[in-house]
């Protein structure tokens, strides 16, 4: 994981995508199952959790995907523009930051980010931030 997030190749992706690089941040969501299901299924009870690298820009923010599997981007990518987010909220836990995302279709996105991710430099300045540049996307 830690050679895609290296600066270098974030930048290059971005670019390649068609991105303009901005503040990002690596983050991961939440699987979405239950703790019934979970202890029944194990494994195989629903969603993985998912690896990104977020771009935050004035226009909106970039979603890079990374394959948990082989620690490389995957050709999924999206973008949600400054008018598509009825509410955003950040908030601290004791070492994992909360973003949460609410798009105006009703749409929740809720991506957890560690304040430093070990090998990854870049992480914890640009977290610190976030918390000031996340105002442009509040109305």
């Amino acid at each position: 994981m830690q050679e895609a997030l290296q600066e270098d190749k974030v930048i290059n992706k971005l670019n390649e995508k068609g991105y303009e690089p901005g503040l990002y941040v690596y983050g991961v969501t939440e699987p979405k199952v239950s703790i019934g299901t979970a202890l029944l299924f194990g494994i195989f009870a629903g969603n993985q959790p998912k690896s990104f690298v977020l771009n935050f820009t004035e226009k909106g923010i970039a979603f890079l995907e990374l394959n948990s599997m082989n620690s490389q981007y995957t050709d999924l990518h999206t973008f949600i523009s400054v008018d598509q987010i009825k509410e955003i909220t950040f908030k601290k836990g004791l070492f994992i930051y909360t973003l949460k995302i609410i798009s105006t279709d009703g749409s929740k996105q809720i991506i957890k980010i560690s304040g430093s991710t070990m090998g990854v430099k870049w992480q914890k300045g640009n977290v610190i931030k976030l918390v000031d540049f996340l105002g442009i996307f509040r109305k």
